[in-house]
């Protein structure tokens, strides 16, 4: 990946994202991801592309906690907020030890990479980190509804821009704003089509096991009643 590209992979208005608190990542997707992890006793887990390290905050600290990301200022930032977890931070995707972990989370990430052989890339090195009856969760933003206005975000494509679903890799620009403050912040994604999303997880060993289309929540009130804003998509190795 070229140096301009590497710079665009999700480290572009970082610094705006890790500011917002109060968002519907938080409020509606994060609880949800956090339910399909047993946590009656410890587990290994892998926060594959961890952003602001969030996520973790809703598991117990009995938890073995391991942080990836490819942003390293995001990575220093959860691994402060997580300091009670004690996490082990991975700065490297190569250090990462294989057949480990018992669960990973891969929330949020796959449709901030630009290329599909990137996103592969990054898929046989989550499927590699698993043991062999683990279990990777993935979210995305729907790749069907990307023009729509959802509570605390939306994509140029709701301002009135032409959306083509078909338009694989496709950069987009995604404005989030925190339900209480009012703060934004801007940066961009890739759009990939459900089914070449899908195609991808397979290919790299994955068998999926549940598909979930959340509701969009603010405020403990629905606020988009026609469209899901998020996809959760449970997957074991083959």
């Amino acid at each position: 990946m070229d140096e301009k590209k590497k710079k665009d992979y999700w480290s572009h208005g970082s610094e705006g994202y890790l500011s917002i608190q109060k968002e519907s990542r938080k409020v509606v997707l994060h609880p949800r991801i956090a339910e399909l992890i047993p946590q009656d006793k410890p587990v290994k887990i892998l926060d594959y592309g961890c952003g602001d390290g969030s996520f973790i905050l809703y598991l117990k600290p009995e938890c073995e906690v391991a942080l990836y990301d490819i942003n390293h200022e995001a990575l220093k930032h959860a691994e402060s907020l997580l300091h009670d977890y004690n996490p082990k931070t991975y700065f490297k995707a190569a250090s990462i030890p294989d057949h480990y972990f018992d669960y990973a989370i891969c929330s949020l990430v796959l449709m901030t990479i630009p290329s599909q052989k990137e996103i592969l890339k990054n898929l046989y090195k989550i499927h590699s980190a698993l043991h062999e009856k683990g279990i990777v969760i993935f979210s995305i933003t729907h790749p069907c509804f990307r023009n729509d206005h959802f509570s605390t975000f939306q994509t140029e494509y709701s301002k009135g821009e032409e959306f083509n679903y078909f338009e694989e890799g496709k950069k987009f620009e995604v404005l989030i704003t925190d339900q209480d403050t009012g703060q934004r912040a801007i940066f961009h994604d890739y759009h990939w089509t459900l089914s070449t999303t899908l195609r991808l997880i397979t290919e790299s060993g994955f068998t999926m096991q549940q598909f979930i289309e959340l509701p969009d929540f603010a405020e403990g009130i629905q606020f988009n009643t026609l469209s899901s804003p998020y996809i959760i998509i449970v997957c074991s190795k083959m």
